[in-house]
């Protein structure tokens, strides 16, 4: 039964269907079912299978931004019902690079990131390295990860990087999306590279240490 509520949800995500969305997370939270489990089982699951199509070429930039309310109003439900508070184990600085608007898994990192007792802090989409750069000094995170999906856009990475280590900047720098690889983040000098959400969080445990 619970299983199944959590298939389901990932399903409404996937088919884009926010009022069902909206009804199963509610249903979990009245049945005090693992809100965790929901959201990694449900809407990670939905959300992930979005960015396979969309990766492609099956969903399209209206279909991600549908899924994403659904992910959304969904995570907003279950998030202030989870039953286990929320670790505190520093600070993470998300963007993805000048150039590119390829959110989803930048997203995905965050909310597993956030599940997992790291404050993001979220810089969003097409973010210029001097943004990156005021807001690694004014909250001083343990870990800057980046983010592409054109490889168009990956040059920005190694820009990016060697102008925060220019600056001063401490904080691990970790890379990842599609088109990068643990080569490519050697080369440019990033800390780390994850291949999808699961590692990546793996990886800022590690780099904490």
């Amino acid at each position: 039964m619970k299983k199944d509520i959590y298939q389901r949800l990932a399903n409404a995500v996937f088919t884009l269907n926010l009022p069902l969305t909206e009804k199963l997370s509610l249903e979990i939270v009245k049945k005090n079912l693992d809100c965790q489990k929901a959201i990694l089982f449900g809407l990670v699951s939905g959300i992930k299978k979005v960015s396979d199509y969309f990766a492609k070429g099956k969903y399209f930039v209206p279909e991600v931004l549908c899924a994403a309310e659904c992910f959304y109003k969904g995570f907003e439900i279950l998030k202030s019902n989870l039953k286990n508070p929320l670790a505190n184990k520093g600070k993470i600085i998300l963007a993805v690079v000048k150039g590119d608007i390829h959110d989803i898994g930048k997203n995905i990192v965050k909310l597993m990131a956030e599940m997992d007792g790291f404050k993001v802090i979220d810089l969003g989409r097409d973010c210029p390295k001097e943004k990156i750069y005021e807001w690694a000094i004014s909250e001083k995170p343990a870990i800057i990860g980046l983010s592409a999906l054109m490889t168009t856009t990956m040059g920005e990475m190694e820009k990016t990087i060697k102008f925060l280590k220019e600056k001063g900047i401490k904080a691990k720098m970790v890379i990842g999306g599609a088109p990068t690889s643990l080569f490519f983040a050697q080369k440019i000098g990033a800390d780390g590279y994850a291949s999808d959400a699961a590692q990546g969080v793996k990886l800022f445990n590690q780099l904490i240490k």
